[in-house]
């Protein structure tokens, strides 16, 4: 059976945002509401032994001989019938910013153990560190470099070294990755944790992973233009087993905009490489800061060359995507179904552009001369589509957002 490749593309808005916790806190509002990690390398899903870049479960150290990585789950085996137990043989790996291995270890299932999160509260507090007692006891791993880590969750019988063949998956209903100071206060430093394709499972209270169990993480994708889209998943969202991304290009990088923003069905999860950061925390400024607004752009004079085709001339100050649109009805605004026209242009170079218009309005009809138009140009950042796989049901959708704004420059011209 294949399985359906949802791409869902969101406008833009400015807003502020609040801050999360990284982990369980973010991604599972509630204990009835769990979502959790997955490894899975039989479904390509999740950070598991020597997964594909996409699929690798990151965190940044901006200050390694003061920043601390202080991490636990409750790991147990993939089921959708039964409550199920905790796993066994679960084994990790930490790889350094180069790709060479910093450290692997076991993960206990015993109550109490280094790195093991006993029930939904203490996942929500958080590692016990600085002046917190009421968390979990975290297993530590001190950088020693900075840059970009991550780490993998697999099954192993030698402790690590190597994966065990045919190891069934692994889920993580609760899971906590701190980064924080390693003395004084042990403050966290939230907006460290991130993938670019993160593998998730949605359950029940009691860890089952079930069909109509609803999954209601809050994510934050950081952009290459530098803004932030936030995007919280409702209530009604039921997928299973799922992946979610957050990129420029759709659901593949290998064609046009136009082509490869449109959805298609897959039979095995797609790889997404080259995608923004997506967080379970707004992103630490000091380490993925938010660009600055671009200045206005502008239309050229004339801003209309030609006799039909027709080219409009018009200028953008940073590179990105342009919108043009024609007011053509007199109302302010654009209104759809009307004689308005709005023109698309992607990944245009900044500086002097032109678009062609064939000289027809928003219902087909030629614009005659002599007609007064308002132009419009919109220079946009921060696009982003959201390439979601393997998901069931999303009966309430997805509240979208951002703070990257739009700037636009208006300009009257009659047609001549």
């Amino acid at each position: 059976m294949k399985r359906k490749l949802l791409l869902l593309f969101f406008t833009l808005y400015i807003i502020v945002f609040s801050s999360f916790a990284e982990g369980t806190k973010s991604a599972s509002p509630n204990a009835s509401t769990i979502t959790g990690l997955i490894s899975g390398d039989d479904i390509s899903s999740g950070s598991y032994y020597n997964c594909p870049p996409d699929n690798r479960l990151k965190f940044f150290i901006n200050d390694a001989a003061n920043e601390t990585l202080f991490f636990g789950f409750d790991c147990r085996e993939y089921e959708n019938t039964i409550i199920p137990t905790r796993a066994t043989y679960v084994c990790y790996r930490i790889m350094r910013p180069d790709g060479t291995e910093a450290h692997h270890g076991t993960w206990t299932s015993t109550v109490g153990a280094a790195g093991t999160i006993d029930g939904y509260t203490k996942a929500v507090i958080g590692p016990n560190i600085g002046s917190v007692t009421t968390g979990y006891v975290p297993l530590v791993f001190q950088p020693t470099v900075n840059g970009e880590y991550w780490i993998e969750i697999y099954r192993s019988t030698d402790g690590g070294a190597t994966l065990l063949p045919g190891a069934k998956r692994i889920f993580c209903p609760l899971f906590d990755l701190t980064v924080a100071k390693n003395s004084g206060s042990y403050a966290k430093i939230d907006g460290r944790v991130y993938c670019t394709k993160w593998g998730f499972a949605a359950a029940d209270a009691n860890f089952t992973v079930r069909v109509n169990s609803s999954s209601q993480p809050t994510i934050y994708a950081y952009t290459t233009d530098q803004s932030i889209v936030k995007l919280a998943f409702q209530s009604g969202f039921e997928p299973i087993a799922w992946n979610v991304a957050v990129n420029k290009f759709g659901v593949s990088s290998a064609s046009t905009y136009d082509v490869t923003r449109v959805s298609r069905n897959d039979a095995v999860a797609p790889s997404l490489a080259g995608g923004y950061n997506v967080f379970l925390n707004r992103p630490d400024p000091d380490v993925f800061p938010v660009g600055s607004a671009p200045t206005s752009p502008n239309f050229a004079t004339p801003a209309i060359t030609g006799c039909g085709p027709y080219t409009i001339h018009y200028y953008v100050p940073e590179p990105g995507d342009v919108k043009l649109f024609l007011n053509l009805n007199g109302v302010s605004g654009f209104q759809a179904n009307t004689s308005d026209r709005i023109l698309e242009a992607f990944d245009v170079s900044a500086g002097d552009n032109t678009i062609v218009w064939d000289g027809k309005d928003g219902l087909g009809a030629a614009v005659a001369s002599g007609t007064n138009i308002k132009l419009t140009v919109i220079n946009q950042k921060g696009r982003f589509n959201v390439p979601l796989y393997d998901v069931e049901l999303a009966k309430n959708g997805i509240l979208a957002s951002a703070n990257c704004p739009c700037i636009n420059s208006k300009y009257n011209v009659i047609l001549g």
